[in-house]
């Protein structure tokens, strides 16, 4: 570890204790300007941010971002971020490591020779914790997501339903997310995908 960069200094000093970091820096711009990066991680929680601290370290010469999840807010931020990596050659990573687990090659071996049986269905959820809803899955339902697609393949249908204590959301339920997400509406989200290899998720 080179360098952190974190506004906050109290995050700042503990970090770069954890980190084991030689420098710390309050602002990510100088850290870029001054460190000269080729692999930065960008995980902050606030979503608002992500898309700005991507692009500023592409254009700073940054060959490799791992950026946390969500990886940014809206298709126009996914759309900048990947036009700066076209320009500069760099490469973007979302933090989604669960598919990288071992484990996650045995299962899909045991599938494949039957030993399991018939896949048939996949149920997933978030962590049922305050954030509830739209926000969690924001935050952490990228990560359920992706595995019902590594196991069932593309989406083919999708009927869903979103309720707010209880009853279907209206626009007047809709408020600003945390963690910089942007506006959400819904504390209850459910969701049924047939997936192209015939499980229902």
């Amino acid at each position: 570890m080179v360098a952190v960069a974190d506004p906050h200094q109290d995050g700042l000093v503990e970090a770069m204790k954890r980190l084991k970091a030689a420098r710390g820096f309050k602002d990510y711009r100088r850290m870029l300007a001054e460190v000269k990066p080729e692999f930065v991680s960008v995980c902050p929680r606030h979503a608002d941010q992500h898309a700005e601290m991507v692009v500023a370290a592409i254009k700073a010469g940054v060959k490799g971002v791992y950026v946390e999840k969500p990886f940014c807010r809206t298709p126009a931020e996914a759309d900048r971020i990947l036009a700066a990596c076209a320009e500069h050659g760099a490469k973007v990573a979302v933090a989604h490591r669960n598919p990288y687990q071992p484990v996650m090659g045995i299962i899909e071996k045991l599938l494949a020779d039957g030993e399991l049986g018939k896949l048939l269905e996949i149920r997933g959820r978030g962590k049922g914790d305050r954030r509830g809803g739209a926000e969690d899955l924001w935050v952490l339902g990228s990560h359920v997501l992706n595995l019902m697609h590594r196991f069932g393949g593309d989406p083919v249908t999708c009927s869903a339903v979103m309720l707010q204590d209880g009853k279907r959301v209206t626009a007047e339920h809709v408020r600003e997310g945390g963690e910089g997400l942007g506006p959400l509406a819904g504390n209850e989200l459910h969701a049924r995908y047939l997936m192209a290899k015939g499980v229902i998720a």
